[in-house]
Order: structure tokens, then sequence, then C-alpha cells
């Protein structure tokens, strides 16, 4: 192919919608994740221990594999964290049979419950800008995007083995969330 035939095709594919629209999304969960930090180094927390606690104080037993699942990384990313978050007297793992159950310490509970709904409000205000109509159809829109990569597994890669998305996502159990 020339290169004039090279720069038409790239230029005609950033004209595509879902091209554009890949791009916009990827760009507001980068900036919404960067805006998102000074709130958790208030805490003296990184974005994927913010994402660590809230999973576990939202679903207190949680298996450890199950974790990182939720979160798309590897079970070493998902053990650093635990041993760092153990350390710091805010998350304890429990033997139960062959699995190991993640559960916030009273102190991790207390954080807990000071980060995520002040998390929550910043993320709100920030979709403020939607109306609640907008909001609805953009979360019905994403659900349909993840459900077809959940159904072609072409689509969604398992994670690797190089850390936590670069988007920093905290994933709930069938509903995934931008962490900022």
């Amino acid at each position: 192919m020339s290169d004039e035939g090279h720069d038409r095709r790239r230029e005609q594919s950033f004209r595509r919608p879902a091209i554009l629209s890949w791009l916009r999304l990827a760009l507001v969960v980068q900036r919404t994740t960067n805006d998102a930090r000074p709130l958790f180094r208030t805490f003296d927390l990184t974005g994927a221990q913010f994402d660590v606690i809230a999973q576990i104080g939202a679903h207190p037993g949680l298996p450890q594999h199950q974790l990182g699942a939720q979160l798309r990384v590897t079970e070493g990313n998902v053990s650093q964290l635990i041993q760092t978050l153990e350390h710091r007297g805010l998350v304890e793992r429990r033997v139960d049979g062959r699995s190991k159950r993640l559960f916030l310490t009273a102190r991790g509970r207390a954080l807990f419950d000071q980060v995520v709904p002040q998390h929550e409000d910043w993320v709100a205000e920030r979709f403020s800008v939607l109306t609640a109509e907008e909001q609805a159809e953009l979360l019905r829109l994403l659900h349909k995007l993840d459900r077809a990569h959940r159904a072609d597994p072409q689509l969604d890669p398992a994670p690797s083995s190089s850390g936590p998305p670069p988007s920093g996502q905290l994933a709930h159990q069938d509903d995934p969330a931008p962490r900022g």
C-alpha cells in the first residue's frame, strides 16, 4: 500500500464513530482516574489499593482468586496488594478450606466508611453534567458493550501479567465501574 493510501485509510478510520467513541471513552477514563488520585492520596491509598478496599468492603469474605478476576489483575498483583494492605492493618486473609477469604479489619472498615462515600460523591459530581436519563442511557450502552465482549473471548482477553489495566478499573460482580 502506498504512503498516500495508508494516510487516507488512517484518516478515514479516525472518522469512524466506533474509533472516536473508543478513543473518547479511554480519554475520559484516563482523565477521571488521574483526577481521583488526590482523593486517594488523602487517605494514603493508591487507586489499586482503593479498588481492593472497596471490593472487600462491599463483599466481605471474598475469595482472593475472585478479587483478581473482578479487578482483572493477576494473582501475583492481588497478593502484593493484599500483603501491603495487611501490613497496614487494613485487610486480613482467613483460610477457609483451600481458599483464602478476604476481610477488612476494624481499621479497614473505618477507612472504607470514609473513602467510599467521598469517592461516590466525587463520581456523582463528575457525572452531574449528564441528566439522569443520559446517565441511564450511558450505563445501558456500556452494559451492551460489556455483554458483547463477554460473549466473544477474542474481544475480552485475560488480564496480562504486566499489572492492573491502565484505567485502574474497579469491577463489581457483574458491573464494572470506572474508579475515577
